[in-house]
């Protein structure tokens, strides 16, 4: 049960967080990208003294493998989804990632021994057909876009199933400090990789800019790792494809709070789309749940 709400808490908390990345490139015009090295070169300062602090005993060289693990297959993921949105809209990108939850199923099931049975791969089908149903009406990416999505794909779920191994391989006498660990050590590795990017030469506005985007991350990513460590990197990434609707609610709350321009306006078509695809994510939700007993 609190994976449960720890997933929801951290679909809801990453939702928020996409409207301000979206905010600082629409009116701060922060590249994606540069944003995303920014934000983890800010967490690596809180995530490496965390880490520390946690370190257990003895961490095993496997251990040490599958965390660097996650933060290679991550950052291969992040630039091929910018370079696929450099060549198509994120109408057209986005959908394609719902076959993440899928690939997760198969690799989890493969490699991390988890048990998957036929009622919840009837529910992981159905909550990727729901996020691939709004993909209707938004036209067919060029083919380098669609390579690049399904590249990221695979990374990002190589990147998770590198992290439900990681999570095995380390053991706490409680779980809270097995997530702080986790988070911590993977975030710190990920910091290391922006310095090939060189990201304290960013203009100070924009260092401001990206303190809240990077706050509001850790934020989800403490309630979404704390799913992946209770319920598994399945049950979390299942709750991770709600945050499609969850996000357009999300904005729809916060729009008078927001500049003009972040929340773009859609027609009904598009509302009434959204609208089957959350029933379908829900009926989905539901039937993993009640199949895991």
């Amino acid at each position: 049960m609190i994976a449960i709400a720890a997933g929801l808490l951290a679909v809801i908390c990453q939702s928020i967080f996409y409207i301000f990345v979206r905010r600082a490139q629409v009116h701060l015009l922060i590249p994606g990208l540069a944003l995303n090295v920014q934000m983890h070169w800010q967490l690596g300062f809180v995530a490496w003294p965390l880490a520390y602090l946690f370190w257990p005993d003895s961490v095993s060289w496997q251990a040490h493998l599958y965390a660097l693990g996650v933060s290679v297959a991550y950052w291969i993921a992040q630039i091929c989804f910018f370079s696929a949105l450099n060549r198509a809209s994120s109408a057209q990108v986005a959908p394609m990632l719902a076959l993440k939850l899928m690939v997760v199923g198969i690799g989890s099931s493969l490699f991390l021994n988890t048990h998957i049975n036929i009622e919840q791969w009837q529910a992981i089908a159905l909550a990727t057909a729901a996020a691939a149903f709004l993909s209707i009406g938004a036209g067919k990416p060029p083919l380098k876009a669609t390579l690049l999505t399904l590249t990221t794909v695979v990374m990002f779920s190589a990147s998770d199933i590198s992290l439900g191994a990681f999570i095995n391989a380390v053991s706490f006498d409680d779980q809270l400090s097995q997530v702080i660990f986790v988070l911590s050590y993977c975030f710190g590795l990920n910091s290391l990789f922006t310095l090939f990017c060189r990201p304290w030469r960013m203009e100070a506005a924009a260092t401001r800019a990206c303190i809240p985007v990077a706050a509001l991350c850790l934020i989800s990513m403490v309630f979404l790792f704390t799913a992946f460590v209770l319920g598994g990197v399945v049950l979390g990434n299942l709750m991770l494809a709600t945050r499609g609707i969850v996000v357009v609610l999300v904005g729809i709350a916060l729009r008078p709070l927001l500049e003009e321009g972040i929340e773009p306006k859609v027609e009904w078509r598009v509302w009434a789309r959204r609208l089957i695809a959350a029933a379908g994510m829900l009926v989905a939700v539901n039937c993993y749940i009640t199949a895991m007993g």
